[in-house]
């Protein structure tokens, strides 16, 4: 007997905690529903669950959904696919947290989805999105940019800006670097993974040795830049690696 009066507290005390109700708050002059509130609990425990919007063709363009203390904001299309949603974290009363944001093209497509790790704002991912394939990653920490990724249609990424490591990498199609920037160096490369161009810089300005090289490896030429300026002595070599132009000044233009 116990039991069963156990059973049936139970089962009154869940059914009290999902049962919903609906009410139609506001209405269009057409008489259509414009706002419909949904309740769940009973009592001093019912709360709004769900609200959602219409337009006066009875089609929903915007729906709350709130469960525990997790928000799902989501607005639709006259098609009714959907435009935006995001979803918040309550903490309190007083404090929001966004989860993530997200956009959608008319016809249902990935547009932009911002995600947050943690639910801290000011840490998150943005995804950029063009037919539904990645094109645009950017990642960010408080106020700035951690990195920014482009990619290829065929899913490689084509840049990668690391704004902590101040390096940039660009790409070719099949996956091999095309261009690496470190700090003060610069690297250039054969789309076969050969090396084309190496040299240094300082704020811009080359400096102390530049050496490019033809696509079998063979140096192609030489620069030795002066001290403080963008002029220096050249070197230059045939494909079998033979000199054919020696100490050519890039500041006078001649041969010595």
């Amino acid at each position: 007997m116990k039991n069963l009066i156990t059973i049936l507290c139970l089962c009154l005390f869940w059914f009290s905690c999902f049962s919903e109700r609906e009410e139609i708050t506001e209405r269009w002059d057409n008489q259509q529903k414009k706002t419909l509130i949904k309740y769940r609990g009973s009592g001093n425990d019912e709360k709004v669950h769900e609200i959602i919007s219409f337009n006066n063709n009875g089609q929903e363009i915007h729906v709350d959904d709130k469960i525990d203390s997790i928000i799902t904001k989501t607005k639709y299309y006259n098609n009714g696919n959907i435009k935006e949603e995001v979803r918040l974290s309550s903490k309190s009363s007083f404090h929001m947290d966004t989860i993530y944001y997200r956009t959608f093209s008319h016809d249902g497509k990935k547009r932009h989805w911002l995600s947050y790790r943690g639910y801290d704002r000011y840490k998150g991912i943005l995804l950029e999105f063009d037919e539904d394939r990645i094109v645009k990653e950017i990642k960010y920490l408080r106020h700035n940019i951690e990195y920014i990724k482009n990619y290829f249609k065929n899913g490689n990424i084509s840049e990668f800006s690391d704004y902590n490591k101040k390096h940039y990498i660009k790409y070719f199609e099949n996956g091999n670097v095309e261009v690496y920037v470190e700090s003060d160096q610069v690297h250039v490369y054969y789309e076969n993974g050969n090396k084309k161009y190496h040299g240094y810089t300082n704020e811009g300005v080359p400096i102390n040795i530049h050496t490019e090289f033809h696509e079998n490896g063979n140096i192609k030429s030489k620069t030795v830049y002066k001290p403080g300026s963008d002029h220096g002595k050249q070197n230059l070599y045939d494909e079998n690696g033979d000199i054919i132009l020696k100490n050519f000044d890039l500041d006078k233009h001649l041969c010595q």
